[in-house]
Parts: structure tokens; sequence; C-alpha cells
């Protein structure tokens, strides 16, 4: 990964953060008063909550974000919950890149289907291209070792453009 797209991700997801963070202070919470004196110290401070974790619309930009370091995993993960809290636009965007990193740990069935859920008229050309070509190559691979290296070939040369 070079080092600008690098510095293009770290700003995305800062931003993301940062937006975040302004809703958050949208509604903020009542001042406390302060404790009487009859009263103990800690009755006015506030209770630590847990952290909810990222916001929804911070989901696509953590998965991308993961996705690009290399984590792909976590970007997994990220990626299903952004499919499963959302009807954002850019779901077509999430279910070709959980479809590339499933099928590139061997899940093919999963890959399929999430190749299948894009909507070719909400996306580029190449990514119509690169559709049509995985799918059937998928269903190739499940039974036959040199389609399944073709796959793994053709998988590399994808994720390495998506990176660049």
């Amino acid at each position: 990964m070079t080092r600008t797209t690098r510095i293009i991700c770290l700003v995305a997801a800062l931003l993301a953060l940062l937006a975040c963070g302004k809703k958050r202070t949208l509604n903020p919470t009542p001042p406390r008063s302060e404790p009487s004196s009859t009263e103990p110290a800690s009755a006015g401070t506030p209770d630590p909550s847990p952290d909810p974790g990222p916001a929804r619309t911070d989901w696509l930009a953590e998965a991308d974000l993961a996705y690009l370091e290399q984590r792909y995993q976590e970007a997994i993960e990220h990626y299903r919950h952004y499919l499963a809290d959302t009807i954002a636009p850019k779901r077509d965007h999430a279910h070709f890149r959980l479809g590339l990193l499933t099928a590139w740990q061997g899940n093919y069935g999963e890959a399929i289907r999430q190749f299948e859920a894009v909507q070719t008229d909400n996306v580029n050309t190449e990514t119509r291209i690169q559709v049509a070509l995985l799918i059937p190559l998928l269903k190739r691979a499940s039974q036959d070792a040199k389609e399944k290296r073709e796959l793994k070939q053709t998988l590399n040369e994808i994720m390495k453009k998506l990176d660049s």
C-alpha cells in the first residue's frame, strides 16, 4: 500500500470518527448539579458507560481501512455489520469486497451469494466485469484444483488493483 493511500485512508477514518463525535455532542446531557455537602463526593460523578463501538455509519469506513491494512478477518466482520445495519447506497461496494474476502478464505458459496447481491446497475463497468468473471470461476473452483489456482491468481490481481 502506498503512503498516499494510507494517508487517504487515515483521513477518511478520522473524518468518520469526527462525524461520529459530532453526533454525540448534538444532544448533550444536562449538566449534573454539584453534590451537596451531605452527599458523598462520588454521587455527582457520572457513571462510566461502555463504549458503544463504531456508529452505524462507521462500519464501512472501518471495513475499508481494515481491508487496506490487510486485516481481512476484521474487514469481513465490519462489512457484515454494515450490511446488517444499514440500507445505504454503498451496499454493492460492501457486497463486492465481502465476496472477495470470503472467496479468498475458500468460502465459495458465501462469495457467490455476495457477488450475486451486487446490483450491477449501481457499480462501474470494471466491477461488473469482475463479478461476471468471478461467479463462474468460483463455481468451477469448488470442483477443480486447477480452477482453484486460477481463482487465487485472479483474486490476487483484483485485490492488488484495489489496493493501488
